[in-house]
């Protein structure tokens, strides 16, 4: 969270910032720290969550350690370009489908943002890149490779 709020923080001539989630485990000091630049919505009822992929431009999620987010697959279904780490798990690559920044630099965050707000034409090409990953982020694509990885394992 730090790492968003300090990115947030920097951009907000640029962007603005919303974060959809529980949030009550945060500490109180980090909280107030992350109003004075995010709009922090908290948790909402699973159909009020397409309204905010909805509404965004970006997906970020600049995660120390995931695994394979379930929401970067939810993402790709709106057609968000993403700001990630590779500990998110997501099925972007570097330049194809938005940028995968380095854990804990908030530099590489407001660096990928910037450029995406800059240019229209690589916001477009994000988006076109995600449509084609889109297919990939289903949960029975997932199924698939997972049912094909299990199949191969020798037990």
């Amino acid at each position: 969270m730090p790492y968003i709020i300090e990115a947030a923080s920097q951009l907000k001539e640029k962007a603005v910032f919303k974060i959809v989630g529980d949030y009550s485990e945060l500490s109180p000091a980090i909280i107030g720290e992350a109003r004075k630049h995010i709009e922090l919505i908290g948790s909402v009822n699973r159909d009020q969550v397409s309204d905010y992929y909805r509404w965004a431009d970006i997906f970020l999620l600049p995660s120390i350690c995931e695994g394979s987010a379930t929401v970067t697959y939810e993402a790709m279904q709106f057609g968000l370009p993403m700001v990630v780490t590779p500990n998110t798990g997501s099925l972007i690559r570097d330049g194809y489908g938005g940028f995968i920044v380095r854990p804990g630099n908030t530099g590489d965050i407001v660096q990928a943002i910037t450029t995406i707000c800059e240019s229209q034409d690589l916001l477009t090409k994000f988006h076109q890149d995600i449509l084609e990953l889109k297919s990939l982020g289903t949960y029975d694509a997932y199924k698939d490779r997972l049912t094909t990885v299990l199949n191969t394992q020798e037990i």
